[in-house]
């Protein structure tokens, strides 16, 4: 469970913050990423990235796609083709469509499968916890069970605690782990 949440906050922290919007005039204004609406036009500087998913509309340059892809290698992109949030532009200044919000982009639902791969249990581990439930509770009941019958058939209570403590022990399957 750990290692998911770390994914996700790494994942959300390679999300950029900031966008340089392009505005009717051709002037630039810096906008909160999460306020982009498809169809918007950003600029992205080199060393920048990317802030939502989009398509090239002017410009080329090398991207960064390892937060997606895997692939360590730049890409090379050129006027049309599709890049992703979060990557990273190495070179020239790319103008930016945006073709999803950040809501709908690669990154979110990226982070959206990543939580629900952490909040869904797999068959065989929901069959393990119902099963180590109804065994630790049968254990229990069958250990004091024996406490008593022993008791019962005049084994003083020191040795009729030790037999009860053994088989309570003999049917643990973890025990073993934590006494060697």
């Amino acid at each position: 469970m750990g290692r998911a949440r770390r994914s996700i906050e790494a994942l959300m922290a390679l999300r950029p913050e900031i966008a340089l919007l392009k505005l009717a005039d051709s002037s630039i204004k810096e906008v909160q990423a999460a306020t982009l609406r498809v169809g918007d036009i950003v600029i992205v500087r080199p060393g920048a990235r990317i802030p939502s998913d989009g398509t090239i509309a002017s410009g080329s340059g090398a991207l960064d796609e390892s937060t997606i892809t895997g692939e360590s290698m730049p890409v090379r992109k050129e006027t049309g083709a599709k890049v992703f949030e979060a990557t990273v532009n190495l070179d020239g200044v790319l103008e930016i469509r945006i073709t999803k919000t950040v809501e709908q982009s690669t990154v979110a639902r990226m982070i959206e499968l990543v939580t629900q791969a952490q909040a869904a249990k797999a068959p065989s581990e929901r069959f393990s916890v119902w099963f180590g439930q109804r065994y630790t509770v049968a254990v229990l009941m069958v250990s004091l069970i024996a406490l008593g019958i022993f008791y019962w058939f005049g084994h003083d209570w020191e040795a009729a605690l030790y037999f009860a403590a053994t088989l309570l022990v003999a049917a643990s399957p973890c025990t073993g782990r934590r006494i060697v």
